[in-house]
């Protein structure tokens, strides 16, 4: 729960204050990139909760521990042949954290 309390301070913080924050931690060569900084938060929240679900299902050697690997190949089909914009890999990459993380965390609370 703490990640996603973070991970939803960061995605607000992005939000609201984004110039400011990439002024900070970069340059003003990357305010470019505004506009995708709270899709990064969010991507990196989700990917935490994939990576630290996924390692808890693999120590406890249950058979959840093959979500992840199942719905690589579908992220990577989906890459392939929706993935010709910016914003489709962007859709595709938060999409599909969000399918996996929800899959993962129902099998936590299910087991």
């Amino acid at each position: 729960s703490s990640i996603i309390i973070v991970g939803s301070l960061i995605l607000l913080l992005y939000e609201k204050y984004t110039t400011e924050v990439l002024l900070v931690i970069f340059s003003s060569k990357f305010l470019e990139i505004a506009p995708l900084a709270p899709y990064a938060a969010l991507f990196g929240m989700l990917v935490t909760i994939i990576a630290l679900v996924s390692n808890y299902h693999i120590s406890n050697g249950s058979i959840s521990a093959l979500i992840t690997p199942v719905v690589i190949p579908i992220h990577i089909c989906l890459l392939i042949f929706f993935g010709i914009s910016l914003e489709n890999i962007i859709t595709i990459n938060v999409g599909s954290a969000f399918f996996t993380a929800g899959i993962l965390i129902v099998s936590v609370l299910h087991s």
